[in-house]
């Protein structure tokens, strides 16, 4: 998620004054005889001449030529790494944690982020897109030159640097997708789900890929290009297919399908797929389909590089989700064992029988809070009239979202219990000083503000800046400071705003409830399936993943999700931007989403969510059939309640 999973949505702020609106001429790589850029828009206006409905796809070399373009510059590459450096030392929870190695569980490896980005500077690059690609792949393994990813290292869906330039503009599509089962031998393949090119190798077995075993060519992949979770079992169903509810129907999630779709330059124009279909063999070559929505958005690369690429003071939220090619095909008439009782926004709920099936994909920051928790409320009433003796909750694929909503789901189960995961921040003397400032200055949409904010154990509200920084000095990898342990205070009156004095009275308990998920549940979906299984014993099911190997039913809990627009936004409404310890805007179209607070177990309040390895009680897996109908995995799921 991908995760890409805004929390709560703080008021924007212009950055008008922090940059310059004009554009700047970049520097173009002189040896590149023929603009690739205007090669792409030309062939583009000759196809659209002769035959509008046609898509248009690029060239991958033009591609990746017009990419190369743009020389890199220093100045301005120093000037990104000391704004993500400014970001990190200041605000990221995890940076030092993230040098300890991991729990026994979880796949990665501990690093000096800090330390890693100093070291990209040392690096001779010829290319802007060489060295921008080199930062975004902090987050990947290092055995590759490019060192493609170092900021997915860290394998924290929250944390991501996403550049408009590159990954943005153009999606790349293999025009499959994959998935897979585990056989009655145990053996473990790999299998075609969907082909928009050739419908007939439908469920046929993947057995290479690039003349390499599949499932290690794919497990490779996971481990190093994808960072959706800590447990690499959850990083593999990333990269396969699997259905969730999206856009009100039932798709496949956008959140998976790694391997076959990107927004990211692939490293060569194709791939092919050793098959064995129906007995027979057969090697097919897929050239990765390039497509734009931003044709006539340039005509040149220096016109690309002035409208994607540099700076601007009106950004556009970026979408980091496979959410093209086939992403519009729907599966709700696979659904064979259960009826839709109740549809919501972002819930749907069935009925299978005697169990209520409650499905909810995501907590939609763009729609109305209190409008999603009717919708639930509305959902659970409908099964309690029906007369559901069971609950099975899917939050496969859920990314997160709201944090209200998924506290509002906690307390509405369980009224008699505390919603919420105590929270912390990191204490620097530039957070302090914003803290500070927004609250002496009572500037309630701050994220800053300590007085939104009340501690955990009494509920009681900070009166004070210096009452929620606290002193609390914690040893992770070596001394650091953090808040006092805090909830947000606000989401109770919206609780108390959607059920009156009137919170119903349900007949089911934790006994009779089952979570299930791929591990793909983060964020705010992990602070409701680890709130019900920590403080409530409610049983969970994980699916997919490695045979012979448990599975995390939940992934990358964070905290609050957060990105440099929003932090640069509040930064000048405080009067710190100019401050010299404050981190300065990127000169470049670009973001950097992080995680700003950290949550904690409740019942150990030492240990962080994000590093704690927790496998499900119970596993499932994919068949042919379960993996386009999810109501054969909720029958599953039911029989293992009493």
């Amino acid at each position: 998620g991908t995760s890409h999973h805004s929390r709560r949505e703080f008021k924007r702020h212009t950055i008008q004054n922090t940059l310059s609106g004009i554009k700047t001429i970049v520097s173009v790589d002189a040896n590149v005889s023929v603009d690739a850029c205007a090669k792409i828009h030309q062939d583009y206006l000759t196809l659209k001449g002769k035959n509008n409905s046609d898509t248009y796809y690029v060239d991958y070399h033009y591609l990746e030529t017009c990419f190369k373009t743009f020389k890199f510059n220093a100045t301005r590459a120093n000037k990104t790494i000391n704004t993500i450096k400014g970001i990190l030392e200041n605000f990221y929870p995890f940076l030092d944690q993230a040098k300890e190695p991991p729990q026994p569980g979880f796949t990665f490896q501990s690093i000096d982020i800090i330390n890693k980005l100093e070291e990209l500077l040392n690096n001779q690059y010829s290319t802007d897109f060489q060295f921008i690609n080199l930062i975004e792949c902090l987050n990947v393994s290092f055995q590759k030159t490019d060192l493609q990813f170092l900021l997915f290292q860290l394998k924290d869906s929250h944390l991501f640097f996403f550049s408009n330039c590159y990954n943005q503009i153009f999606t790349f599509d293999q025009g499959l997708s994959l998935y897979s089962i585990i056989k009655p031998d145990g053996k473990q393949t790999i299998k075609i789900f969907n082909d928009v090119i050739n419908s007939s190798l439908i469920d046929c077995e993947v057995v290479t890929i690039d003349s390499r075993p599949a499932m290690e060519v794919l497990i490779e992949f996971a481990n190093e290009k994808t960072f959706s979770s800590k447990d690499l079992g959850v990083r593999f169903n990333s990269v396969m297919s699997s259905l969730s509810l999206g856009n009100n129907n039932i798709r496949v999630s956008p959140l998976t399908q790694q391997f076959t779709k990107s927004r990211i330059l692939p490293e060569k124009p194709s791939i092919s797929y050793g098959l064995t279909c129906n007995g027979s063999t057969l090697i097919i070559e897929r050239s990765w389909k390039i497509t734009s929505g931003f044709y006539d958005n340039f005509t040149d690369s220096n016109s690309y590089w002035n409208n994607f690429c540099a700076a601007t003071t009106n950004p556009t939220l970026f979408d980091p989700l496979n959410d093209f090619g086939d992403y519009s095909k729907t599966y709700d008439t696979m659904i064979s064992k259960a009826q839709i009782v109740f549809n919501g926004t972002s819930s749907r709920f069935y009925m299978q029988n005697r169990t209520g099936i409650v499905l909810i994909s995501i907590f939609e920051t763009t729609v109305d809070e209190q409008g999603q928790m009717k919708d639930i409320l509305q959902g659970f009433n409908k099964l309690n009239e029906m007369g559901a003796k069971k609950i099975v909750l899917d939050l496969t694929d859920n990314s997160g979202g709201v944090i209200s909503v998924a506290e509002f789901m906690n307390i509405l189960l369980f009224p008699n219990t505390n919603p919420s995961f105590p929270s912390d921040a990191k204490v620097t003397n530039f957070s302090k000083l914003a803290i500070q400032t927004a609250t002496t200055a009572q500037i309630s949409d701050s994220i800053f503000e300590a007085q939104q904010y009340a501690t955990f154990s009494t509920e009681q509200v900070f009166n004070t800046s210096q009452e929620f920084i606290g002193n609390n000095v914690y040893t992770r990898e070596t001394q650091v400071n953090y808040t006092n342990k805090f909830i947000h205070i606000g989401n109770r009156e919206l609780f108390r705003q959607v059920l009156g004095n009137n919170t119903p009275k349900y007949p089911w308990t934790s006994e009779n409830m089952i979570i299930l998920t791929n591990g793909i549940c983060g964020s705010s979906c992990a602070m409701i399936a680890q709130h019900l299984a920590e403080l409530q014993g409610v049983a969970t099911i994980a699916v997919g993943g490695f045979a012979e190997t448990p599975l995390s039913f939940a992934s990358f809990p964070g905290g609050q999700a957060f990105n440099s627009y929003v932090l640069f936004g509040s930064l000048i409404e405080l009067g710190l931007l100019n401050n010299p310890l404050s981190p300065q805007p990127f000169d470049i179209y670009a973001t950097f989403a992080f995680p700003i607070f950290e949550i904690y177990s409740v019942k150990n309040d030492q240990e962080v969510l994000e590093f704690t390895y927790r496998k499900a009680d119970h596993r499932l897996f994919y068949d042919e059939k379960s993996i386009r109908d999810p109501s054969l995995l909720w029958a599953q799921a039911s029989s293992l309640l009493n």
